[in-house]
């Protein structure tokens, strides 16, 4: 889950060696092959947010790293040109704006999902293949393995650990009061993405 996202922000903080938001003058001082950086790193949650409010399953976090630096190195004189634009709601409409034309051909993603994404996913060690474990509705499971699939998936959730259960019930909305690290809840919903895709449309 974002992973594309955060990787790039790293990168950046590397190369500009971002310290935390900057004045729109501060700004304005840096060198120009670092502006276009440091908004994408100063603005990342509005970048981010309108990511994942167009995204689909078909849609290739890499393309939309792409699109947005595309959009803020076009941006980068407009807003040298005018401090009314460097805010949060501006990079937002940016950011939404370039998605949306990346995001809306729908069929022109799933074609290049299906054609370009392994079938092949690895968390840790292991390694699903995902054309083995979903099921197919024209061939009917049999009562063996719909029960394997239910000791499959009720062995996931039992050895769940606390931090996992923790980022579940943040998902769903609730809070136990426990404390998940960003980097590490990110980790867990990367994980749970991975194991659970083996029993997306499997019957139970």
């Amino acid at each position: 889950m974002l992973g594309e996202f955060y990787t790039t922000r790293n990168l950046f903080r590397d190369f500009t060696n971002y310290q935390g938001p900057l004045s729109y003058e501060e700004w304005l001082a840096l060198p120009e092959e670092h502006k276009a950086a440091v908004l994408y790193l100063q603005y990342f949650e509005q970048i981010t947010l309108a990511w994942t409010k167009l995204k689909s399953v078909y849609s290739l976090e890499s393309d939309g790293v792409s699109e947005v630096l595309q959009y803020l190195n076009k941006n980068v004189v407009k807003i040298s040109e005018d401090a009314k634009r460097f805010t949060p709601a501006y990079i937002y409409k940016v950011s939404y704006n370039c998605l949306y034309c990346l995001c809306r051909d729908a069929n022109r993603h799933k074609r290049a999902y299906e054609n370009e994404m392994s079938n092949i996913v690895s968390y840790g060690e292991d390694e699903l293949d995902l054309f083995d474990t979903i099921g197919v509705e024209d061939d009917p499971l049999t009562k063996d393995e719909t029960m394997l699939n239910q000791e499959a998936f009720w062995s996931l959730i039992e050895d769940t650990d606390k931090d996992t259960i923790s980022v579940i019930s943040k998902l769903l909305g609730y809070n136990d009061g426990r404390k998940v690290e960003e980097d590490r809840m990110n980790e867990i919903i990367d994980g749970l993405r991975i194991k659970l895709a083996g029993f997306v449309n499997v019957s139970f």
